[in-house]
This record gives C-alpha cells, sequence and structure tokens, in this order.
C-alpha cells in the first residue's frame, strides 16, 4: 500500500506543473536575515514577481535563499545561463544625444544613482526615479534614501555639473576630430532638454537632517527604521 501511495505522489509531481514552478526549493523561502550584526549585501529571489532582489544579511543564520550576485540568483532560480542583469549591469548611456535624468542600481554600494541617459537604446538596469528603481532591485523602504538621493542629484543635474558619457557607436564610427580653439572665441552652446524642477532637500527632524549614508545601516532588517537614516546636521 505505502508503496502504491509512493508511486502515486511521485507521479502527481511530475505532471503536475508546481512541479516546474518551485524548483529548486531554496528559491521558495522567505528571505532571513539571520541573526547576527552585520551588513552584507545579498540577494534573493521573490517568487510572486520572480525576480531577484538585494537585502541585507545580517552574517550568520538565515537560510539558503541568498545569493552572492544577481546573475547567481537568477542562474539558480530561472535555470537560464544567460539571465538579463536588471539591477546589476552597468549604466548605459545609449546610443541616442539627449540629456534626460535616469536611474540605475549600483550593486557594489547597494542604492540606486542618477546618471544621465541619451533617450535611446541602454540596458534594463534604466529606470524613471530613483524609488522605481529601489522598489525594483531592493526590499528596502525607499521613501528617505530617495528623498536624499534625488535632492542630491538633481542639485548637479541642474547646474549641468554631471559628465555625460559619450554614446556608444559601431567600431567602424569614428567621432570628427577636434577643432582648435581659436583664442577669444567662445564655445557654442550646449542644447539641452527641458530640465527637471529640482526635488525637495529633505526636512529635518529634530535637528537631524535624513541622509542615505553608502550600503544600509547596521540594525536594519526588511523596513528601513527612520532612527537608522538620521544623522547630525553638520549646521
Amino acid at each position: 500500500m505505502n508503496v502504491l501511495l509512493f508511486a502515486f505522489a511521485l507521479l502527481v509531481c511530475q505532471i503536475s506543473p508546481l512541479a516546474g514552478i518551485l524548483w529548486p526549493p531554496r528559491c521558495y523561502r522567505k528571505v532571513d536575515v539571520g541573526t547576527c550584526d552585520a551588513v552584507k549585501l545579498k540577494w534573493f529571489y521573490e517568487p510572486i514577481s520572480r525576480q531577484c532582489k538585494m537585502f541585507v544579511y545580517s552574517g550568520c543564520g538565515g537560510n539558503w535563499n541568498r545569493f552572492r550576485t544577481e546573475k547567481g540568483c537568477l542562474q539558480t532560480c530561472h535555470m537560464t545561463s544567460q539571465p538579463e542583469l536588471s539591477c546589476s549591469a552597468k549604466p548605459d548611456p545609449g546610443n541616442c544625444k539627449a540629456y534626460r535624468p535616469m536611474w540605475y542600481f549600483d550593486a557594489e554600494v547597494g542604492y540606486c544613482r542618477g546618471f544621465v541617459y541619451g533617450g535611446c537604446g541602454g540596458n534594463r538596469n534604466t529606470y524613471p526615479n530613483c524609488r522605481a528603481c529601489m522598489s525594483r532591485c531592493t526590499n528596502y523602504n525607499p521613501h528617505l534614501m530617495c528623498q536624499y538621493l534625488e535632492f542630491e542629484f538633481f542639485k548637479k543635474f541642474i547646474a549641468g555639473k554631471l559628465i555625460v558619457t559619450p554614446p556608444r557607436v559601431p567600431t567602424a564610427t569614428q567621432f570628427p576630430p577636434v577643432q582648435p580653439v581659436t583664442a577669444g572665441a567662445q564655445p557654442a552652446p550646449v542644447t539641452r532638454e527641458a530640465q527637471p524642477t529640482r526635488g525637495t532637500q529633505p526636512t529635518p527632524v529634530n535637528g537631524y537632517t535624513p541622509v542615505w549614508r553608502a550600503a544600509v545601516p547596521s540594525g536594519v532588517r526588511s523596513a528601513l527604521r527612520v532612527q537608522d537614516t538620521l544623522v547630525k546636521s553638520s549646521g
């Protein structure tokens, strides 16, 4: 009787559509930060969205739904050898010449950064704003950190202080030679698209200003606590 039950269960697993969806099992464990106080940036697989996201691992404990890189997470849980990286690909300005503010996730530091996008081409690690970027690539609460990051980015963007990466061009195509500038001649003005309104500066709270420190502060778990993102105002 037991043999028949085992054979029936095995047959159900083989024909059930869930058999392929729920494999490998490690990818369907709830993300677990562990029980220590270290700050280690790791990746976990989110079954509902079928995406890999970054989280802060405490350094001990936890479970096997934890990966060193986004690529390793996708290769294991999507079982594909060449996954498309949405959160760890290097920022790509594309092959056009616009001057648009966009955001990419910097997997080395664990948060999103603004960059100048050319308007076409590029890769999947390109987002319209900080909150969309952070929500896609992490399980952090993006509100406080994006308030600060957007203010700092648009301050430089509006001032025109961002370095524009030259667009990618085919190998056979060469940039025209740089013409020498005649003494006293003024350089031609750079034409840019309409620039967005500068974001609102973070409002001080009890004499403290919220900032997003490099990587996630110690003690952060699934959500960012206000007291962990406050540092004394410099004046």
